[in-house]
């Protein structure tokens, strides 16, 4: 099972979080909008059970994690220059998926886009790809698909390239 979450402050939501956990019970859980900083340590969010992966940033906002049950092994795989995100290589009994959290704020540029899709094609091509996040591109038409801006395109060119299915 995986979780989504647009927390917009998880240190004030750890209850919730926890909460979440606990109800679901689910293996993975991308985090979008995290605000944390360095000095929050991981125990204060995340239960016992969990651990978690952290991209903080050194201003205010933003920022991105990926939780994972304790227990699932886990790589860590390279950063994408300019796009706010993290990515890991979980395992399974019998297959491994790639595992990426993407945070683009509003009004971003849209090579941070085109950065994205490079690093995806350079390592995790024919992999299983779940990809979460907020990419803050309220112009795309999700029923029809229709190319429109630079920004929807890029998108759109990741969704096609990569066969993914927005859920």
């Amino acid at each position: 099972t995986v979780v989504n979450i647009n927390a917009r402050s998880l240190q004030n939501k750890a209850y919730a979080l926890e909460s979440l956990l606990l109800e679901c019970s689910p293996h993975i859980v991308t985090i979008t909008e995290t605000w944390l900083h360095p000095l929050i340590l991981d125990s204060e969010i995340v239960p016992p059970n969990y651990i978690i992966l952290r991209k903080d940033r050194t201003t205010r906002g933003g920022g991105v994690a990926i939780l994972l049950k304790r227990g699932i092994p886990y790589k860590h795989m390279p950063d994408v220059k300019d796009v706010e995100s993290l990515w890991c290589k979980a395992s399974f009994d019998h297959y491994s998926v790639v595992v990426g959290v993407v945070y683009r704020p509003p009004n971003s540029d849209h090579k941070c886009l085109y950065n994205l899709y490079d690093c995806m094609q350079q390592h995790i091509k024919n992999q299983r790809i779940i990809m979460a996040g907020d990419f803050n591109i309220p112009e795309v038409n999700w029923d029809s698909l229709q190319l429109g801006t630079v920004t929807s395109d890029a998108i759109l060119d990741i969704l096609f390239a990569f066969n993914l299915s927005l859920v």
